[in-house]
């Protein structure tokens, strides 16, 4: 089975440190053809008739001589077995979110 990958999307990871310590940032690059036909390639349509296209955004074992340090596939899982109980509906949702009932 061949790899593949996804099209049109750059990512180069920048540690910087800073005076509370060390964390990262991710620059993209998008070349918004190349971008939407790799994810046009993989969509799916759910039953609302809306598309969607699944990717994971892996790291890469060590950064290309341009500095890329990430890449893109496509997200094929599917869970097993019945995942409606696992679905959101409307009535999930409080009408008014507040301080009381934020879950974080």
């Amino acid at each position: 089975m061949d790899k593949k990958f996804i099209d049109g999307l750059i990512i180069k990871e920048k540690t910087i440190t800073g005076v509370n310590g060390e964390f990262s940032i991710m620059n993209a690059s998008i070349n918004i053809e190349e971008l939407f036909n790799s994810l046009g390639a993989i969509a799916t349509t759910d039953r609302d008739g809306k598309q969607w296209a699944n990717i994971t955004i892996k790291k890469r074992s060590e950064p290309s001589q341009s500095g890329v340090t990430h890449y893109a596939v496509p997200n094929d899982y599917k869970p097993k077995g019945d995942t409606s109980k696992n679905k959101i509906t409307a009535d999930d949702i409080p009408d008014t979110l507040n301080a009381d009932n934020v879950p974080f």
